[in-house]
């Protein structure tokens, strides 16, 4: 999410467009959060399959594992701007995020 927003940014946006009202910016700021967590999926899907035999849980100190939490916290935090969204945006309009 460092390349994409973080999670300030995004929680600013979504208040700015709540405040507006603006649904189509909400919409549009769906998709691309959405979009974005797609590449997360795909990263974690890669990275996973490449470096799974190396990832020991014993020794959670390397490189890989630094890697991965990194990822692993801005997954999350697309998954929680995506719920604040919704619940705002159905303070907006309540049909069209469902």
């Amino acid at each position: 999410m460092a390349d994409f927003m973080t999670r300030q940014q995004i929680e600013s946006k979504i208040l700015d467009l709540t405040t507006r009202y603006d649904v189509a910016g909400l919409k549009k700021l769906q998709e691309e959060l959405k979009a974005e967590q797609k590449k997360l999926d795909a990263w974690f899907d890669r990275y996973l399959e490449m470096f799974d035999k190396d990832m020991d849980p014993e020794n959670g100190d390397t490189a890989i594992w630094q890697l991965y939490r990194k990822k692993f916290r801005q997954y999350g935090d697309l998954d929680d701007a995506l719920i604040t969204l919704k619940h705002f945006g159905k303070k907006v309009s309540p049909n069209a995020f469902v």
